[in-house]
């Protein structure tokens, strides 16, 4: 099956060129647009300021990288969310953009614009507060480099990348939808969603366990962005202020009913398993025989959803 030919392809909204049209546009389109524009953008500044390696070595790369010098011991706190936005080098961003683009829009119809934009960020600023938890342990623990996990680097080690962001939501996918098939290049085999995760985030644990030298700060980053966002999905209640009224809202974003689809569906589920219990109660006092036709159906679907939940 082509991906464009999936549900959660036809249920992300078209983007509307033009005059006011960006209104329009999913997150997943603004979040690869602000990672190509800034990588343009710092690299066009590097050469005008003559700096010796154009990608990665520019003004908005020194503005904006997260090190634990500059995030935590002279508080520029916004670097947690800059640092996301940056990248090395065009593969660093090509990877990353393809994973925002064909897991993104698997995930934002479900969670809704604003709660998918929030997950997204606080996805990446969990893995950019394990990376610094690392690097401070790695300081501060004697025999630091014996330890297996601890970042034994200096306190001035950038990161930059959505790799963090890139694996929360790729995390979401797993989640919602663990069984789908994905087919990749290199090696070109197909296997589901869930195992993809589960291979992805193991290899970086191995990398950050084996050998806690500078080059796997970005492999710590990937580690926290994908716990970040398995705790995200598995209360996504902690998302609800992105729906606020009064606090976390962006208006060029399209507004959802997510949050009231979501109370819809737990009050159908209650009511479902009130009528289930009603009917148990009846077949253990009078048998099975004494259910209605209806009440045997109900009971059939009731056990056909648990089957399923079950399974997956």
């Amino acid at each position: 099956m082509a991906w464009d030919n999936r549900s959660y392809y036809r249920d992300v909204p078209p983007a509307h060129m033009g005059v006011g049209g960006m209104g329009n546009w999913p997150v997943t389109t603004w979040l690869m647009g602000l990672c190509i524009g800034v990588f343009v953008v710092d690299a066009v500044l590097a050469r005008i300021m003559g700096r010796p390696e154009v990608v990665g070595n520019g003004p908005l790369t020194d503005w904006g990288n997260l090190s634990a010098a500059k995030a935590v011991f002279s508080g520029q706190v916004w670097r947690l969310v800059t640092f996301q936005f940056l990248h090395i080098g065009l593969l660093h961003l090509v990877f990353n953009l393809f994973v925002i683009y064909f897991f993104g829009r698997m995930i934002e119809p479900a969670l809704g614009s604003r709660r998918y934009l929030a997950y997204y960020l606080l996805s990446g600023l969990g893995g950019g507060a394990l990376f610094l938890l690392l690097v401070w342990l790695g300081g501060v623990v004697p025999n630091a480099s014996r330890v297996p996990g601890l970042l034994v680097v200096d306190i001035d080690s950038p990161l930059v990348g959505a790799s963090a962001g890139c694996y929360g939501v790729l995390v979401a996918a797993a989640v919602l939808y663990p069984h789908e098939t994905v087919r990749l290049w290199l090696p070109p085999i197909s296997l589901t969603i869930r195992w993809l995760a589960i291979i992805l985030i193991g290899l970086s644990a191995f990398f950050v366990l084996v050998n806690n030298m500078p080059g796997h700060g970005g492999e710590a980053a990937h580690l926290g962005g994908a716990v970040a966002g398995y705790l995200l999905m598995r209360f996504p209640r902690t998302l609800a202020f992105a729906e606020g009224s009064r606090g976390f809202r962006l208006p060029f974003l399209p507004k959802n009913d997510w949050a009231s689809k979501q109370a819809r569906a737990d009050k159908q589920r209650e009511k479902e398993e009130a009528e289930v219990d009603r009917i148990l109660d009846k077949v253990r006092a009078n048998g099975l025989h004494s259910l209605s036709r209806g009440e045997k159906k109900a009971l059939q679907q009731a056990t056909k959803r648990s089957a399923a939940r079950d399974a997956s």
